[in-house]
């Protein structure tokens, strides 16, 4: 009797066991907390963008060393891990990353913030081969990557980021959308003084040269023309550079107000430049961290001189 009733038991307990392994466990949704999730840019303005956007809740990294324009750096092996374990990758776009050719990016975390407004990117025209001094022969073929400089291109990013957020990060969809909205209205200002900018010098006539493509999406949204140099952002300028300045100046009709737009972290080379007549504009490229003021102000800055300077030139 008793080893009857055993092995009942041990059939019934062998029964559950089996229909229990049989029926599928519920599939838990995996996701990450936000203190395991990053935001990972590759530029100063997109690092602020992200940081307002999200109101600090998810960390932002700006992995471009500051010593260091993203054309010209290799990533090494810390910094290929963080852009690949990203929650989410910012580009800027437009030949910034040049890089990235060689890093290998999910695209379902990588956001190229440019893309929307690719139709109004400006390829470098003079895409000669030419030497500055005892560095060699090169060229400057490609696009221009500042499009941060420019309000209305500017503005296209921030819209680009605020739509993979709330994608992204539904739940926060307000916060996200105010946030967006406060960016456009700091940038309002910049983007009405360009356009009375471009009014203003409509028919006029003066000269301009830049030390750098840099400035073109600025130069186009505030109606100006001109010739470009291509300077280094920063180190010191060689003599070879200093005479494309003088060449350029060379050309340049004797009888017209003439601007230069120069980069104020070579505001060394404005003696010169006054020198040749120049009114000496300096600019800020916003590709350094600046603790004092936001991007948006830096872009507005921007504006407001080339505005002061095209009206005070008559």
């Amino acid at each position: 009797m008793w080893s009857a009733c055993t092995s009942g038991v041990r059939f019934a307990i062998l029964l559950v066991l089996v229909l229990g392994c049989s029926q599928p466990s519920p599939v838990s949704k995996q996701t990450d907390s936000p203190e395991t999730q990053t935001i990972v840019t590759t530029s100063v303005a997109l690092a602020e963008v992200a940081t307002r956007l999200n109101s600090g809740t998810i960390p932002v990294l700006n992995v471009i060393p500051e010593d260091k324009l993203s054309p010209d750096w290799r990533p090494r092996k810390a910094s290929v891990r963080s852009l690949q374990q990203a929650t989410l990758v910012l580009l800027n776009g437009a030949g910034w990353e040049p890089w990235t050719e060689r890093v290998s990016l999910a695209t379902s975390r990588t956001l190229e913030t440019s893309a929307a407004a690719s139709s109004r990117w400006i390829q470098i025209p003079d895409a000669v081969t030419h030497q500055h001094g005892p560095e060699g022969s090169h060229s400057h073929a490609g696009t221009v990557w500042s499009t941060w400089l420019s309000p209305e291109l500017f503005e296209v990013q921030i819209a680009e980021v605020e739509s993979r957020f709330v994608k992204n990060w539904p739940e926060r969809r307000t916060e996200t959308n105010r946030a967006a909205g406060q960016l456009r209205s700091e940038l309002q200002p910049a983007r009405l003084l360009c356009q009375t900018t471009r009014e203003h010098v409509s028919g006029t006539k003066f000269s301009i040269v830049a030390d750098s493509p840099c400035w073109l999406y600025l130069m186009r949204d505030t109606g100006l023309e001109g010739s470009w140099l291509h300077w280094p952002a920063s180190g010191e300028l060689s003599e070879f550079a200093l005479k494309e300045l003088t060449t350029a100046n060379d050309k340049l009709p004797a009888d017209v107000p003439k601007l230069f737009l120069l980069n104020r972290r070579q505001s060394a080379a404005s003696e010169k430049a006054r020198q040749l007549g120049f009114r000496v504009v300096l600019l800020d490229d916003c590709i350094l961290a600046d603790s004092e003021q936001s991007v948006i102000q830096r872009i507005s800055a921007n504006v407001t001189q080339l505005h002061k300077a095209t009206t005070e030139a008559f």
